[in-house]
């Protein structure tokens, strides 16, 4: 499902949708939602003026769906939507009607004019979407599309390995070049970690780490990934990880990037952990995060600690549901 409120600012989703939709063989829900007519009295409604919004809102559509189909999605494949109400719960709403695998929207709308402006629509979508999210910046340039370099950050747990199989289909479906990223912890000089032995000690493990990683980076392109795609092993020692994926995704020159919703670290009563929250907050590139939590694992909070790590159950939405919206 992909979130327009009829700016440019949104519109650039439209292709990114469209081809989304192509790779992963799904069905493209195209949504905009008219905001309520507040009045103190009922007689004070504008009804002509709503109508004519509505029939603009309609032929926009139209528009945009026109559009998705000259792109190659089959006209069966697409379907408007037109809702009324407050754009964050009406996109909620219908992604959970729809069981909507993929919500696809942009950081911000059209300044001033609509409750996109100030992001809160879009924030308040992230924070309760029960499926996998796909951000776009909304300032220019506009993303490349399809993207031809993916960065995939994995920290070696199933969780984030649970995008591999998205990756695959959205790769192969234009011969894109994969990088995968892992960052290991570089160790820093502090009031805890000032002894020179320990600094040492600490700086020969991370040292073993980076080995380790490069070891295991090296058996997933083998393992999972194979001769399908043009693979590239990428291991850093950096102190902030956070930011090193944003580095290496400049960098590398990518054009979009796949991580989970959680990593080996993983906490339920988060939407997302703290690396995939500090990408969709800055990166200026796409964002497709895999949602590994059902809505229900992520608001229990009298539940022992979130499994984690190799032994973890993942739940990967896109990879499992040929069908998906």
């Amino acid at each position: 499902m992909v979130c327009l409120d009829r700016s440019p600012r949104a519109e650039v989703c439209v292709p990114y949708a469209g081809f989304m939709a192509r790779a992963l063989h799904a069905e493209l829900t195209i949504l905009h939602v008219l905001p309520w007519q507040a009045a103190a009295d009922p007689a004070t409604l504008d009804v002509l003026g709503w109508e004519i919004s509505r029939r603009e809102a309609e032929q926009y559509l139209a528009r945009m769906r026109e559009s998705v189909e000259a792109g190659g999605l089959a006209p069966e494949m697409v379907r408007a939507e037109l809702a009324q109400g407050q754009p964050a719960e009406r996109v909620l709403s219908l992604e959970r009607e729809l069981q909507t695998d993929l919500t696809v929207l942009a950081r911000r709308g059209e300044g001033g004019k609509t409750e996109w402006n100030l992001g809160a629509t879009a924030q308040r979508v992230l924070m309760n979407a029960s499926g996998s999210v796909l951000v776009l910046p909304s300032d220019p340039p506009p993303p490349v599309v399809p993207p031809t370099r993916i960065l995939v950050p994995l920290d070696g747990s199933q969780r984030a390995e649970s995008v591999l199989p998205l990756v695959i289909e959205t790769a192969a479906a234009q011969g894109a070049a994969v990088v995968l990223l892992h960052v290991v912890s570089e160790p820093r000089p502090s009031g805890v970690l000032a002894d020179a032995d320990n600094l040492r000690l600490a700086g020969e493990l991370a040292a073993r780490l980076q080995t380790a990683a490069e070891a295991y980076l090296a058996g997933v392109r083998e393992r999972i990934l194979g001769d399908l795609l043009r693979v590239q092993v990428r291991v850093l020692r950096r102190a902030d990880t956070r930011e090193a994926l944003l580095d290496v995704a400049r960098d590398e020159k990518a054009d979009l990037i796949v991580l989970s919703a959680h990593g080996n670290t993983c906490n339920g009563d988060h939407p997302f952990g703290s690396v995939t929250s500090h990408a969709l907050a800055h990166a200026t590139l796409p964002v497709l995060v895999v949602q590994d939590l059902r809505k229900a694992d992520r608001t229990r909070s009298d539940r022992p600690p979130a499994s984690a790590g190799r032994d973890a159950a993942p739940r990967s939405s896109l990879s499992s549901r040929p069908e998906a919206r």
